[in-house]
């Protein structure tokens, strides 16, 4: 997910680069692109073992390795950074919101729950959400985009119009 962060980050640096006709641009281009083909790589594995699934799971570090991330309670949340930054096709983002529902880690409303710890778990909100609600309006799906703006509204926003990360439900 760090990857994806400094992907994302590495683009508008681009951006301004060509804007002031920067001659390294090309560079920073080819970084970005030889950047997303090394994680179209390591994602490439898990793809082919899932291609005849309905859901897609993307494990949280490049080896498969991460029963222990996990178990100590570790969001789970990021994955449409993956299609964002051009490492996953968007017809992809179907089965990883499926494995989300069936996985117990959303809703449908909230996206970031953590593993069940305790009685009905701690949902991140706000951070999760981000990540679809930009992934929902690139595909135009306005109605799960409008949804999470609206839950943002009602869950999180304090009377005092202060942002609460995370909630216990």
């Amino acid at each position: 997910i760090t990857d994806c962060y400094n992907i994302m980050n590495m683009k508008p640096f681009l951006e301004t680069a060509k804007l002031y006709g920067d001659p390294d641009a090309d560079e920073v281009q080819q970084e970005i692109d030889s950047y997303v083909d090394a994680i179209k790589l390591h994602l490439q594995p898990y793809l082919d073992m899932q291609k005849d699934s309905d859901e897609l799971y993307i494990p949280l570090r490049p080896d498969g390795n991460d029963k222990e991330l996990v178990r100590d309670d570790y969001p789970m949340y990021h994955y449409p950074k993956f299609i964002l930054i051009g490492a996953l096709d968007v017809s992809y983002s179907d089965k990883i919101y499926r494995w989300l529902i069936n996985a117990n880690r959303s809703n449908g409303v909230f996206y970031g729950r953590t593993p069940v710890l305790k009685e009905g778990g701690v949902w991140y909100i706000s951070a999760a959400e981000i990540s679809w609600f930009q992934l929902w309006m690139q595909i135009g799906d306005y109605e799960k985009a409008r949804e999470i703006l609206r839950t943002q509204r009602q869950y999180t926003v304090t009377e005092e119009y202060c942002m609460m990360e995370r909630i216990v439900i």
